[in-house]
């Protein structure tokens, strides 16, 4: 205990000496350079000259740590990456200042108490008497504890051991909350080294001497009742089918308070039927945190990321096993919407952009909000999944229970099991062992999907009643015989790199096909729910706005143009706002934004003005323009890539657009080019460079050759779509790198897991036809060893390696 208060000290200590009082430093920095600046100007000299350029790099240092404490007493990230310290920071930290500060209380006889003095003491007083030790009762006579002889409670006195001790202190989390000492448990952790043999002797010293230090027991044991002496039950709740006569009588036989709710645990409203109105204070949490967010001094992206990363999180705590009627879904969607197109006042702008567009994924042209009903369908299904897969857990049981109960009895989680069960449907696949209790035509296998869909026309009597196993040999091979028609070359393909054995007692698994390691995951049981709602084109993909070469509030800027989002003359007259479309720069064409950025006779002047130094992509697509522009990388003036420099030059020629309409500024393409220069680089050699520079260093990808005496086996497989032909082959090389014998071979149609996991298989035959023993194995895919989703091929593959290490085959 005295170490630790020690060692506070000088840390304090350290503190001020390295730091100190960052704004005082800045302060006496400030009026010293300006002191050498007016001797400067009177009596210029060597030495003056140096003293001003190392106090110039010591206040950025000093700047520096400002910045950061900022920073840090804001309690946020920075939203705005790349931005210098804006106002946000200061607004941040001086509201919640002001939210903390105590400015009056009420002390016990009701009476409101203004004055800092009187304030710190009421509140030193109330803590003075809660932590103090109170008088227990006596336990009744009817009480009495069992004393426990030695010899039948042997372990009570064995002394633990250091690893024991060492296991124990370190189990705990590192940042568990701090004891009276002040010091958390990655302190001890971290400095084991030191107090280790301290610490071991202190503890088993207690089971030597049966006694724990006085000290200890305060720092480990501290009761604060909710109520004092509390007594007897406050209040009792009755189900609805309570008559009310009944209530009155049990509760007043009891002494007990009727009320309409038990309240609240772990945030969750006990007793709740599912009603709208039960969901009404989870509205208001998230209302009332947009509240305290200043959206004036907030990015649209900023925004975004609030509502990814505070609103979204608070309703999926509560959805995680409770269904939102579509009602309070749609309020939650309205406020995260309301608040993503408030203005600087807290007013609405005109929505340019759909809200179905944003609430897409950013690599389909989104941003990654999730739409409330749809993320909480698939947090639902994730609740039914692990009720169906826990087999041992006690709550897993009753949710099996409740989810089997009748629909008109059921429990409010058992509903929103059903629900879940629902929005996972679509995503449940059979995992084929010996295909009995698998419908070869009604059910989904595997990757393959619904065979059913895939052919058009109705099925003969009775097919669809066939299972996989009646369509299979004994030997594992497929009857096509069985069938009543012959099915099309691609379905056959696909059937044939599925493995089934009809003699297994295994039987069929159900398991996710959102994954190719058929694990469940909530995002993409999200995606599954969506797709049904609007078309994902597989060959789009938008991810390469976000990594642009430039700040987060160009990016956004970025994608706002290609999605046609920002407020033009053109856009704003096809809203029904009373203005001429015309482009304010030329006078000419309708103001879109193909017009004002590439095809303007204003905006060209400037663009000959800065291609001299790059070559600037031309196409008619605008959006193909856009991208073909900002994604090169090939060097311009000053080395500055060519992407950055473009969205510079665009995003400065939006803000002059802006400043002629709004502030009456000539417009001059000099100045753009001027400014656009400067801010591309300043990010490419500040921002750009220093990224680079953290990036962990390329791994070396090359072929080790095995030890002497032993063969190397790399295999891989291919296919270009998810779903698609896809061929295997492998190398088989000694030691020296000498070829041995290889294969290559058309399987047929799966996916890349699949592909892998045969290349595998056909690796390990030929390794068992070549009599090799000694072998190492090589491919470039981890999923390989989950046996989720192809358990039989991964059987034989272990097969295979066994009879080849007894050397049979």
């Amino acid at each position: 205990m005295e170490a630790l208060s020690l060692m506070k000290e000088v840390l304090k200590e350290w503190n001020r000496d390295t730091f100190g009082n960052v704004f005082h430093r800045k302060n006496i920095l400030l009026k010293r350079l300006q002191g050498i600046s007016l001797a400067l100007s009177r009596n210029p000299n060597s030495y003056l000259v140096n003293l001003e350029s190392r106090l110039d790099r010591e206040l950025r240092k000093v700047l520096k740590y400002e910045e950061e404490l900022w920073a840090s007493k804001s309690r946020m990230n920075w939203l705005s990456l790349g931005d210098s310290n804006t106002k946000y920071f200061h607004s941040s930290v001086l509201g919640r200042r002001r939210q903390n500060r105590i400015t009056c209380l009420r002390n016990v006889v009701g009476e409101w108490v203004s004055k800092p003095e009187e304030i710190i003491e009421l509140i030193v007083n109330h803590f003075r008497c809660l932590y103090r030790s109170s008088s227990c009762n006596p336990l009744p006579d009817w009480v009495s504890f069992d004393i426990h002889l030695p010899e039948l409670c042997p372990t009570f006195h064995v002394i633990p051991s250091p690893e024991e001790i060492s296991a124990a202190l370190f189990s705990l989390s590192p940042n568990k909350a701090a004891g009276l000492d002040g010091f958390q448990p990655a302190f001890i952790q971290k400095s084991w080294n030191t107090t280790r043999d301290l610490i071991i002797n202190e503890i088993q010293s207690c089971f030597r001497l049966f006694r724990i230090p006085k000290e200890w027991n305060e720092t480990m044991v501290c009761l604060v009742p909710k109520l004092p002496n509390p007594t007897e039950k406050s209040a009792v709740w009755f189900s609805s089918n309570t008559p009310d006569q009944q209530k009155s009588e049990i509760s007043s036989s009891l002494n007990f308070k009727c009320v309409p709710s038990l309240g609240k645990y772990l945030g969750f409203p006990l007793g709740s039927s599912g009603r709208a109105s039960d969901f009404k204070s989870i509205i208001d949490k998230i209302s009332g945190r947009m509240d305290l967010w200043k959206s004036k001094y907030l990015s649209p992206y900023g925004k975004i990321t609030l509502i990814n990363s505070v609103i979204n999180p608070i309703a999926s705590y509560y959805m995680q096993c409770m269904y939102f009627p579509i009602g309070v879904c749609d309020s939650i969607d309205r406020l995260n919407r309301d608040f993503f197109w408030s203005d600087l006042n807290g007013n609405q702008k005109a929505h340019l952009v759909a809200w179905s567009k944003i609430t897409k994924p950013k690599k389909l042209g989104g941003l990654g909000v999730h739409k409330c009903h749809e993320r909480n369908l698939a947090l639902l299904a994730k609740l039914f999944w692990r009720v169906s897969k826990d087999s041992h857990s006690n709550w897993a049981k009753v949710g099996r229970v409740a989810l089997s109960m009748n629909v008109t009895r059921n429990t409010l989680i058992g509903k929103c099991l059903r629900k879940g069960r629902e929005a996972a449907q679509s995503g449940l696949c059979k995992v084929i062992n010996n295909g009995a209790s698998t419908l070869f035509w009604e059910d989904r296998i595997g990757q393959i999907g619904y065979l059913r869909n895939l052919i058009y026309g109705p099925l003969n009597r009775n097919d669809n009643k066939l299972t996989v196993k009646d369509i299979v040999c004994d030997n594992g091979g497929w009857n096509w015989e069985a069938l009543s028609f012959v099915l099309p070359s691609n379905i056959c393909n696909r059937l044939q790199t599925l493995l089934v054995d009809p003699n297994s007692p295994v039987e069929d698994n159900v398991s996710w096909a959102g994954n190719l390691n058929g694990q469940f995951s909530t995002k993409s049981a999200y995606f599954l729910i969506c797709s049904f709602k609007f078309s994902w084109p597989e060959d789009s993909n938008w991810s390469w706005i976000w990594k642009l070469g430039c700040h987060t509030r160009q990016k956004m800027f970025i994608w706002s143009v290609l999605m046609n989002g920002i407020p033009t003359k053109g856009n704003l007259a096809k809203r029904g706002m009373n203005i001429s479309p015309l482009c304010p720069l030329c006078n000419q064409g309708i103001e879109e934004c193909s017009h004002l950025f590439r095809d303007c006779p204003i905006s060209q002047q400037m663009w000959d003005q800065a291609t001299p130094f790059f070559a600037l992509q031309n196409h008619s697509d605008f959006n193909l323009w856009i991208k073909i522009n900002c994604s090169n990388l090939s060097p311009s003036i000053y080395n500055i890539p060519h992407g950055t420099l473009f969205i510079y030059l665009i995003w400065h020629l939006w803000n002059a657009r802006n400043r002629k309409i709004f502030e009456n500024v000539n417009f001059s393409a000099t100045n753009i080019i001027f400014l656009a220069r400067g801010k591309a680089g300043e990010y490419n050699f500040l921002v750009a460079k220093n990224a680079q520079c953290q990036k962990p260093p390329p791994i070396s990808v090359k072929w080790t050759p095995p030890s002497p005496n032993w063969f190397k086996l790399n295999t891989d497989g291919s296919c270009i779509l998810p779903s698609s032909d896809f061929g295997v082959g492998g190398i088989l090389r000694v030691h020296m790198g000498n070829w041995i014998r290889g294969f290559s071979i058309f399987k047929g149609i799966g996916d890349s897991v699949l592909a892998e996991l045969w290349a595998v298989y056909h690796g390990l035959l030929l390794a068992s036809q070549s009599h090799v023993r000694k072998i190492i194995v090589e491919a470039d895919s981890l999923l390989l060893a989950i046996p989720d989703m192809y358990p039989l091929l991964l059987a034989d593959c272990m097969g295979i390696e066994t009879q080849r290490r007894s050397g049979i085959g």
